[in-house]
Protein backbone atom coordinates (compact mmCIF):
# COMPACT_ATOMS: atom_id res chain seq x y z
CA UNK A 1 0.00 0.00 0.00
CA UNK A 2 1.29 3.47 -0.90
CA UNK A 3 1.84 5.39 2.32
CA UNK A 4 3.52 8.56 1.00
CA UNK A 5 4.59 10.17 -2.26
CA UNK A 6 6.96 13.16 -2.33
CA UNK A 7 7.81 14.79 -5.67
CA UNK A 8 10.72 17.16 -6.16
CA UNK A 9 10.18 20.30 -8.21
CA UNK A 10 11.55 19.77 -11.74
CA UNK A 11 14.41 21.95 -12.96
CA UNK A 12 12.39 23.13 -15.99
CA UNK A 13 9.02 22.65 -17.64
CA UNK A 14 8.16 22.57 -21.36
CA UNK A 15 6.61 25.65 -22.95
CA UNK A 16 2.92 26.12 -22.17
CA UNK A 17 0.59 24.15 -24.46
CA UNK A 18 -1.04 25.90 -27.41
CA UNK A 19 -4.71 26.83 -27.42
CA UNK A 20 -4.79 28.48 -23.98
CA UNK A 21 -6.66 31.68 -23.27
CA UNK A 22 -4.61 34.87 -23.30
CA UNK A 23 -4.66 35.00 -19.50
CA UNK A 24 -3.58 31.35 -19.11
CA UNK A 25 -0.84 31.71 -21.75
CA UNK A 26 0.61 34.62 -19.75
CA UNK A 27 1.16 32.40 -16.68
CA UNK A 28 4.52 30.83 -15.88
CA UNK A 29 4.96 27.39 -17.47
CA UNK A 30 5.56 25.83 -14.02
CA UNK A 31 2.13 27.00 -12.86
CA UNK A 32 0.34 25.74 -15.98
CA UNK A 33 2.09 22.35 -15.95
CA UNK A 34 1.58 22.03 -12.20
CA UNK A 35 -2.17 22.30 -12.67
CA UNK A 36 -2.16 19.88 -15.62
CA UNK A 37 -0.06 17.32 -13.74
CA UNK A 38 -2.28 17.62 -10.65
CA UNK A 39 -5.05 15.94 -12.66
CA UNK A 40 -3.08 13.15 -14.33
CA UNK A 41 -0.52 10.48 -13.46
CA UNK A 42 1.73 11.51 -16.39
CA UNK A 43 4.76 13.68 -15.66
CA UNK A 44 6.11 15.72 -18.56
CA UNK A 45 9.55 16.44 -17.11
CA UNK A 46 12.00 14.37 -15.09
CA UNK A 47 12.11 14.76 -11.33
CA UNK A 48 12.99 12.80 -8.23
CA UNK A 49 10.09 11.07 -6.47
CA UNK A 50 10.18 9.23 -3.17
CA UNK A 51 7.50 6.63 -2.47
CA UNK A 52 6.99 4.97 0.90
CA UNK A 53 5.25 1.64 0.40
CA UNK A 54 4.21 -0.84 3.06
CA UNK A 55 2.60 -4.28 3.11
CA UNK A 56 2.59 -7.46 1.05
CA UNK A 57 1.96 -7.87 -2.66
CA UNK A 58 2.98 -6.20 -5.88
CA UNK A 59 3.25 -2.42 -6.11
CA UNK A 60 3.15 -0.40 -9.33
CA UNK A 61 4.39 3.22 -9.41
CA UNK A 62 1.40 5.58 -9.72
CA UNK A 63 3.31 8.03 -11.97
CA UNK A 64 4.53 7.44 -15.51
CA UNK A 65 7.08 7.30 -16.90
CA UNK A 66 8.96 5.93 -13.90
CA UNK A 67 12.47 4.60 -13.58
CA UNK A 68 13.30 3.27 -10.12
CA UNK A 69 16.98 3.53 -9.28
CA UNK A 70 17.11 2.59 -5.58
CA UNK A 71 14.96 0.87 -3.00
CA UNK A 72 15.16 -0.26 0.60
CA UNK A 73 13.57 -3.27 2.22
Amino acid sequence: MLMQQVEAIPATFPAVPSGLSTAAAALAPAMVWGRIEAHTNVRYTSRAVTWVVEGPGEWVPPLVPASISTFEM
